[in-house]
């Protein structure tokens, strides 16, 4: 024991030293309580305490050790290079913080107007040389918060702001749980929370846990989390007594204080587990502008001129079947696809189409078409020539009609090649051609600039329209295999997804991709599924043959580039 001014009776000083072993046996320490000696393992143990919280390393009971032991919050008023607040990072507060001596603080990524970073926030806190943690809180003290489904929307919602705020990949996000769970709540709600969580994260940023030392220490020994925000300030908290501080821990909330009267932090010790941000993505994505929809035609004001059609093509049918001396009935997949075929003969109906539908043209039922209903014929053809006019899908996309007749036809149809070609895959690989194109007319430039600049943009071969079409083709496709009336399966299909489907568009093309709805998934299944060994064979690969041999950095770019478009209109 440590001397002090007025001298311990010598049964003080044994029961102080009880005291001292119980109180480290408390807090989760292998300690021989069989004597009241004071001797190196005792010391050896104390250092080991004051190492794991952060605290001077002396071997002896100090003030700072025994009320570590006693409260979980500690000392309140040690020292610390760390904080976090719900109060915005003017100018002002971070010259107070840094006069203070705070290096870290942690921020908000979601939330109320109040609380939330604000938009040029993280950057303003980087500028004032103080680093900055994210936290996710949405939940408030009720438990049933924590449920599967929640962890899930929090793992998208939190990666979507961090990517806004344009936090850096690897970074640690805390998610909160400001609340005292019991043993029975946390193995009820809090682990799947967590386990939906780990499991939905875009794995570029890393899960980090903030709660009880109980909460905190459960959920890292599960695997759910990488490391903990402990909070300790909550000395009333059953989870914070007598349970040990996480091996893994990197921030420790213990006291909070009035920095002004209109301003507040909470103050954390730090243990350097893992790094706070101090730097921002400097390589930030911009997207194409969208073209207006304005004066644009509603593909479904063509609905009836597309049931004309349809009973144009059922007559046309019963004709060849009467020819050909038997008669099967017409079927949903049959009529839809005489639909198609006819709506995408001007302007897809070349060679270069039938490598992925392998379907020829239909050029007696266009005639058949032209001599019992001209009209009808010249009515859609400004809709599906070469020059064709985009529709509007009654939101803010844009269809070329031609093209989602096309494609909607080779997810029917189930060709030999893989659907995905007849859509996203051909219109992607066209892309690469042109990047690399591109790439030869300007050296300088990044690839991955010139990507970013030709998917979606009106005036590329993957333009926004084309993108739109592809995506609304993958459900049109499969609304026609299910239709109430099979004469008008096209009609039917096109009507029940412009009314009830078109909102989810992406998540469509997310699921024909076959990946998980974060921008690091997306980006590696999308090159996965352009890059098999089918698509890159240099005679009949449809990557050789669409996009023209692009280099390995190009079909990179370009995949990247349409990750990032699909996954910023996911919201």
């Amino acid at each position: 024991m440590p001397d002090t001014e007025n001298k311990l009776t010598a049964q003080q000083e044994a029961d102080a030293i009880d005291l001292l072993k119980y109180a480290l046996c408390c807090n989760g320490y292998s300690i021989n309580l069989s004597n009241s000696i004071w001797d190196t393992l005792l010391v050896d143990t104390i250092k080991t305490f004051q190492s794991d919280m952060l605290l001077p390393v002396t071997g002896d009971a100090d003030l700072n050790t025994w009320m570590a032991l006693l409260l979980s919050k500690g000392n309140p008023d040690r020292s610390s290079t760390a904080c976090d607040t719900r109060f915005e990072m003017t100018t002002d507060r971070l010259l107070q913080l840094k006069n203070n001596g705070y290096q870290i603080v942690g921020r908000y990524l979601t939330g109320t107007d109040f609380k939330v970073l604000r938009a040029t926030e993280p950057q303003r806190i980087l500028n004032n040389g103080i680093h900055f943690f994210p936290i996710f809180q949405e939940s408030g003290t009720d438990i049933t918060y924590f449920t599967k489904e929640r962890g899930e929307a929090d793992a998208k919602k939190a990666v979507r702001a961090a990517r806004n705020f344009n936090i850096p990949e690897g970074t640690v996000i805390f998610f909160a749980t400001d609340l005292d769970p019991q043993n029975t709540e946390i193995s009820a709600y809090i682990l799947p929370y967590f386990k939906s969580l780990y499991e939905n994260m875009d794995t570029a940023y890393l899960v980090g846990v903030y709660g009880t030392r109980n909460v905190c220490t459960k959920v890292n020994d599960a695997g759910y989390a990488v490391t903990s925000f402990v909070s300790d300030m909550s000395t009333g908290y059953s989870g914070n007594m007598g349970f040990k501080m996480p091996e893994n821990w990197t921030y420790d909330q213990f006291s909070e204080i009035p920095m002004s009267p209109d301003w507040a932090i909470d103050k954390d010790a730090y243990s350097g587990k893992f790094p706070p941000v101090t730097a921002l993505n400097i390589d930030i994505y911009q997207k194409p502008i969208k073209p207006t929809t304005i004066g644009k035609e509603t593909i479904v004001s063509l609905l009836e001129k597309i049931r004309d059609l349809e009973l144009l093509y059922e007559a046309y049918y019963d004709m060849i079947q009467e020819a050909s001396g038997g008669f099967i009935p017409i079927d949903a997949v049959t009529a839809a696809l005489g639909i198609t075929n006819f709506l995408r003969s001007e302007k897809y109906g070349g060679t270069q189409w039938a490598i992925t539908t392998l379907r020829p043209i239909n050029n007696l039922f266009i005639q058949y078409v032209k001599d019992n209903n001209l009209d009808l014929y010249n009515y859609f053809l400004p809709y599906i020539n070469s020059n064709s006019n985009d529709l509007s899908d009654g939101l803010d996309g844009l269809l070329d009609f031609a093209h989602l007749a096309a494609t909607t036809e080779g997810y029917i149809s189930t060709p030999l090649v893989p659907d995905f070609w007849t859509g996203w895959g051909a219109d992607l690989a066209t892309a690469m051609a042109a990047a690399t194109t591109a790439q030869t007319d300007n050296p300088n430039e990044s690839i991955q600039d010139i990507a970013d600049s030709l998917i979606g943009d009106e005036n590329s071969p993957f333009n926004y329209s084309d993108i739109c079409s592809d995506a609304d083709a993958i459900k049109i496709a499969s609304l026609v295999r299910s239709p109430n009336v099979t004469t008008h399966s096209f009609s039917n299909a096109l009507e029940t997804y412009y009314i009830s489907h078109v909102q989810d568009r992406y998540l469509h093309l997310v699921k024909d991709i076959d990946t998980a709805e974060n921008l690091t998934a997306l980006k590696k299944d999308i090159y996965r599924r352009m890059t098999s060994v089918l698509e890159r064979d240099p005679f009949v690969g449809l990557l050789h043959l669409k996009g023209g041999d692009p280099s390995g950095e190009v079909i990179r770019a370009c995949c990247n580039s349409f990750a990032q478009y699909i996954y910023s209109e996911l919201d």
